[in-house]
């Protein structure tokens, strides 16, 4: 009897995600490669309140920073423009922040960064992010012209995890679990690999992997349902 299709997912998935892979015939592990905690500072609730009573412009390009922000601003319901990267981050925003507008959105962090160029007035924007923030929006943007304070809001550490079994494929949903993951484990260059966005394949493309697949949209729910259209077209006989 053959064995199951092994995949290894560095994320926490949903339950319906994992009910939609194991009705495809999908074994799924967890290994959870890095960790995120919110910075709890009394100086940066205040700057993040004080930014609450002004229509400000503010970045989000991860889900992580919004959950960071959202406990700061306790009653206070800012009136921003918000540029964020679609799916789930999209949906935490406009859950968060009822009262502000999403003026843009994209697919990764450059992508956004081009769409924030291209609003017709652009003063300045406040970036909340990691203490290891990727560079591609705050150069692309500090080469266009765009002013940007950036507060870090939340520390990302990364949590190497040593699997003991081979996976046929690997989802990836950051640049940090990439090079968490590979800092101590290997797979075969037959495995597939699967990046949330373009940083995080080419952090793979970095570690020295090709066999590189990348999610339709940034987000869980379009990471599954590339997987699983990839899946069952690898699956299909050859004719």
């Amino acid at each position: 009897m053959s064995q199951p299709f092994a995949l290894l997912s560095t994320r926490p998935l949903d339950a319906a995600s994992v009910a939609a892979l194991q009705q495809a015939g999908v074994s799924v592990d967890v290994a959870e490669c890095i960790r995120t905690i919110a910075v709890l500072d009394a100086s940066l609730t205040q700057q993040v309140q004080a930014l609450a009573a002004q229509q400000r412009l503010v970045i989000f390009t991860s889900m992580n920073a919004v959950e960071a922000v959202a406990p700061m601003l306790q009653w206070l319901q800012p009136v921003w423009q918000i540029a964020c990267i679609g799916q789930t981050t999209l949906q935490l925003v406009q859950q968060h922040f009822a009262n502000s507008t999403v003026v843009a959105t994209g697919s990764d962090a450059l992508d956004l960064a081009k769409h924030i160029v291209a609003l017709p007035a652009k003063d300045g924007a406040v970036f909340f992010c990691s203490n290891i923030r990727r560079h591609e929006l705050p150069d692309y943007l500090q080469q266009h012209g765009v002013p940007l304070q950036e507060l870090v809001v939340y520390h990302t550490h990364e949590v190497p995890v040593q699997m003991n079994k081979p996976y046929d494929a690997v989802l990836f949903f950051s640049p940090s679990a990439v090079r968490s993951f590979f800092a101590v484990n290997s797979v075969p260059h037959t495995a597939a690999l699967f990046a949330i966005g373009s940083t995080t394949a080419q952090a793979l493309q970095t570690a020295g992997y090709s066999n590189i697949v990348v999610a339709n949209e940034a987000g869980k729910e379009a990471m599954i349902e590339t997987f699983l259209n990839w899946y069952a077209a690898s699956q299909k006989p050859v004719e």
